[in-house]
């Protein structure tokens, strides 16, 4: 698991970061940080939620949601942080670790 923004992140690394800077910590997988915060139905998704995807039924990444149906997320080392659409796959859950 990579956790630099600088030398590099996996998608859980990078949502943790973020948070980081905003005086929040949340844990360090993927899998943990969806059963924290506070659910949020995917139709009233807003920017800083978390969105969380599953792959063969396990969570297995974590998008944070930028607003107008984008996320920004740790792609894969390739093509590193990058924004797509929300739904570039199936969302299962998303999470607000702000009140």
């Amino acid at each position: 698991m990579r956790t630099s923004l600088t030398k590099g992140t996996d998608c859980s690394g990078f949502t943790q970061s973020v948070f980081k800077s905003k005086g929040i910590k949340l844990p360090r997988t993927a899998k943990n940080q969806a059963k924290g915060g506070r659910s949020v139905p995917l139709k009233n998704l807003q920017p800083d939620d978390l969105i969380f995807y599953k792959k063969n039924g396990q969570i297995n990444h974590v998008a944070l949601y930028i607003g107008n149906k984008k996320v920004i997320h740790a792609s894969n080392p390739k093509s590193g942080i990058k924004i797509s659409k929300y739904n570039y796959r199936n969302p299962y859950k998303a999470v607000s670790y702000f009140d």
